[in-house]
């Protein structure tokens, strides 16, 4: 008994802690772990097109406008769930960055809403 009632534990707790670094540079969100390399790629390449260029199938265009953060406004483009670069139908992942990329970060908009900061590359 004693057994279960301890996994029945670690599995209540383990939906409390969504957000995880994954180690070697993943970070883990949602159902996915996504390299901090693809990320910071995405967060560049975003700043580098026109807004509202790239047409989605269900939600506008992209990339699009987010916060203000510190006076300068940032800027969501989805990523896939493996790092590969979005080019169009369906996402969950995105990546809200500003243009200078001291503010970086992984949302996740999939059965829940979770979102997780990003260190900034060095």
């Amino acid at each position: 008994m004693k057994t279960f009632q301890f996994a029945s534990i670690v599995a209540g707790l383990s939906f409390l802690k969504t957000t995880i670094a994954a180690g070697d540079g993943y970070i883990t969100l949602g159902m996915g772990s996504i390299h901090k390399n693809d990320i910071y790629r995405v967060a560049e390449h975003m700043w580098t097109i026109d807004a509202y260029s790239v047409p989605s199938n269900n939600h506008g265009s992209y990339p699009i406008f987010g916060e203000e953060i510190n006076g300068s406004v940032t800027r969501i483009f989805p990523i896939v769930y493996n790092g590969d670069d979005w080019r169009s139908g369906d996402f969950y992942y995105s990546v809200e960055s500003t243009e200078d990329l001291s503010y970086i970060k992984l949302r996740y908009n999939g059965a829940r809403y979770e979102t997780c900061m990003v260190s900034s590359p060095e």
